[in-house]
């Protein structure tokens, strides 16, 4: 299976490329793990999950996702998460 990357602006123009799909053997384990009542950390905590599957890189860094992508403006997490739910949804990311 071939997969290919896109690349994305966040509104403040940091570069991130992620990954046009997530699998079902990467997305199965977050959601196995995941309580039946989320709590609003529940949330938090799977969502970085997934931005770690998802996002290969953040202005070329590729390490440390998860705190990269939260040491970025409010503004620039926000437009990750929603780019990294649509894939989670099953919708195409916007170029």
């Amino acid at each position: 299976m071939i997969r290919t990357n896109k690349e994305i602006l966040t509104p403040n123009n940091h570069k991130v490329v992620m990954k046009e799909f997530v699998t079902a053997r990467e997305f199965i384990p977050v959601m196995k793990d995941a309580p039946a009542e989320p709590t609003p950390a529940d949330n938090i905590a799977k969502g970085l999950k997934m931005i770690e599957i998802a996002v290969i890189s953040i202005d070329g860094s590729t390490e440390n996702i998860a705190d990269l992508v939260q040491d970025l403006p409010l503004e620039d997490y926000l437009f990750i998460s929603q780019e990294v739910a649509k894939l989670a949804n099953f919708q195409k990311t916007k170029s």
